[in-house]
């Protein structure tokens, strides 16, 4: 006798329970208190200081010198659009171009192609 591997209740058990771990780990900021989330916040700031322990002295992510880097960049797309507007830009330099953040930011800011040229490559 063949035993069905898939039935209709192990697929309502299993939909059941991934509903309720859904919303557990949906709803978890508005079930624990406020203490429950700092004890959690501290745990990410004490494995944060352990990464920056272990890792004394090596950046996190992979860096490249100048020689590493190849002198042919591959584009992906086209250099040079046919936009009548991007046409404009290169003609004056991008001087006009403006590169604004904000919204949900601490603080907005509207930076000019100078503006980008004089930050810091890395900090």
């Amino acid at each position: 006798m063949t035993r069905k591997l898939l039935t209709r209740r192990s697929l309502l058990t299993a939909g059941t329970v991934a509903a309720v771990g859904g919303l557990t780990v949906s709803g978890y900021r508005t079930l624990i208190g406020p203490n429950a989330l700092r004890i959690l916040e501290s745990a990410e700031y004490a494995t944060l200081n352990a990464q920056r322990a272990l890792l004394a002295n090596q950046p996190l992510a992979r860096e490249f010198s100048a020689a590493d880097m190849s002198p042919t960049f591959k584009a992906n797309g086209t250099t040079n659009p046919e936009n009548q507007a991007y046409q404009a830009m290169v003609r004056n330099g991008f001087s006009n171009w403006r590169l604004t953040i904000d919204g949900l930011v601490a603080n907005p800011v509207s930076l000019s192609m100078a503006d980008l040229k004089r930050l810091p490559q890395r900090t």
